[in-house]
């Protein structure tokens, strides 16, 4: 499970992420590590409503590649909640990432600019993640069309 912060996280908010790359290889969706950590090497992103800045490592750990599906639904409490669908190896990918950074962030960037960064609060994991926290059927849409 990924547990999104408190603040509620509109579709792109506005935080920009520096970008990395070419344009022509860069994916649609990229989803980097992050955490509070100014370490050389890493690209700040900017957090809405006065959120300490995250820094993220500059090369995403998943793209749009690496995902299936994305549904908007509630959680077990009735709370919206994105449920998310891996493909192939992906999901495999994922355990390995959620294992090894464990409250780290994963920050979901579209075309480099932050959508919503859920912190990895457990390792054991289905077929699909549940983002749930501050998530809205834009961002579920947002992430839909970038999957495509």
């Amino acid at each position: 499970m990924i547990r999104n912060g408190p603040r509620a996280f509109g579709l792109l908010v506005g935080s920009v992420f520096i970008t990395l790359g070419c344009a022509s290889n860069k994916p649609v969706l990229s989803v980097h590590l992050a955490d509070h950590e100014n370490v050389t090497g890493r690209v700040r992103v900017d957090m809405p409503a006065g959120e300490a800045f995250l820094y993220a490592e500059p090369t995403p750990v998943l793209d749009e590649r690496a995902f299936s599906s994305v549904a908007f639904v509630q959680d077990q409490f009735g709370r919206p909640a994105l449920q998310l669908c891996f493909t192939g190896d992906a999901r495999t990918k994922f355990l390995r990432i959620a294992e090894s950074n464990r409250s780290r962030r994963l920050a979901f960037l579209i075309r480099g600019k932050l959508l919503f960064a859920p912190v990895i609060t457990s390792d054991p994991l289905p077929e699909c993640a549940t983002v749930q926290g501050a998530v809205s059927g834009a961002d579920a849409e947002a992430l839909r069309r970038a999957i495509r």
